[in-house]
């Protein structure tokens, strides 16, 4: 997967990034197309946080690299504003 993703280019000694990005699915995510779909939409959704919402975006990347969660409300990654969003519009 990383040679379609990243192939390496012998002009520039590293990597070349043939997209801007990418949406991985997990082997076990694609078993049933139900699974598939609602794991595609989640992931398209965060896709859109990414393009259309930068700074909360940067604000959840921030959060989820902090050493303790800072609230009770946050728990787990899955408490987070923007996975609790792509959940609800995923469904």
């Amino acid at each position: 997967m990383w040679d379609v993703i990243a192939p390496t280019d012998s002009l520039l000694s590293g990597p070349k990034w043939p997209f801007a990005s990418v949406i991985y699915l997990h082997g076990s995510t694609c078993e049933k197309d139900v699974g598939l779909t609602i794991t595609f939409a989640h992931e398209l959704q965060h896709f859109l946080q990414y393009a259309n919402e930068r700074r909360l975006w940067a604000v959840n990347s921030l959060l989820v690299n902090l050493p303790n969660l800072p609230t009770e409300d946050l728990k787990a990654i899955w408490d987070f504003p923007i996975e609790r969003e792509a959940r609800i519009v995923a469904k």
